[in-house]
């Protein structure tokens, strides 16, 4: 799997510019895979009461400990985040604002990867079922070096660190890495590839739409990617074929 290594194919508009907004969910780009997975989970531990929310000083307090932006530049990330001025900030709009958008076509991938692995359609994932399904063979971005297994083991630990739960892991959690990976990710039939490789995904017929919208999980498209007419050809291949179209990625 191609790693990009500017993002230039998946970052949203003005994603080079000095807005703090944009360099905080750019951020993955030094944190890596796990960044929003972890840091949704660090501010939605802070929300004792489970009310979806945490109070202006614990999100500056949280961003300057991680280095992430300074002070100055989290109260001005805060004026976007709570326009009315309560102190507080909700957790769901905050995690949604935090993801750098990518093409809806890949939004769709991990839509159908959730659809396959929430087995019992109540929004959490068995890590049990997770470690029996996942295929690390093609899934270069847990570690070049690394054999499937290994990279299994990675996998589960990544999901499992400093989780508030034992035994799943919610969709929030399980869309955030897989977000992440698409913004690590150059190309569009790379990350479907290597998604259908991973959770033993069957090909679906909007998988193979030529031109995407980029999806910001914000309730509307932002812009147009191009899907090659290569990309489209791999995409539309049979599920027997993936694994070594997957094996060739991953090399």
């Amino acid at each position: 799997m191609k790693l990009s290594s500017d993002n230039s194919s998946t970052e949203h508009p003005n994603a080079n510019d000095d807005n703090p907004f944009n360099k905080l969910r750019n951020s993955f780009k030094t944190y890596g895979i796990a960044f929003l997975l972890d840091l949704a989970r660090t501010f939605r531990k802070m929300d004792k009461t489970n009310e979806n929310q945490i109070s202006r000083k614990d999100f500056t307090a949280t961003i300057e400990e991680k280095k992430l932006l300074t002070k100055a530049e989290a109260e001005e990330v805060l004026s976007d985040l709570d326009i009315d001025n309560t102190g507080f900030i909700v957790l769901d709009d905050l995690i949604k604002k935090l993801k750098v958008p990518i093409p809806r076509i890949r939004k769709n991938t991990i839509d159908a990867a959730i659809s396959k692995v929430d087995i019992k359609k109540n929004g959490l994932i068995p890590l049990s079922y997770l470690e029996e399904i996942w295929d690390g063979t093609a899934q270069s971005y847990i570690g070049e070096d690394k054999t499937a297994e290994e990279r299994k083991a990675l996998y589960l630990d990544i999901l499992k660190k400093d989780a508030a739960h034992e035994d799943f892991v919610t969709i929030e959690e399980f869309t955030n890495l897989h977000w992440i990976q698409s913004n690590l990710t150059e190309d569009d039939a790379d990350f479907i590839l290597t998604m259908r490789q991973a959770y033993d995904l069957e090909p679906e017929p909007f998988l193979t739409v030529a031109g995407s919208e980029y999806a910001d999980d914000l309730g509307g498209p932002r812009r147009f990617s191009h899907v090659s007419q290569d990309s489209v050809s791999r995409l539309s291949r049979p599920r027997e074929s993936m694994v070594n179209e997957n094996q060739s990625i991953s090399r």
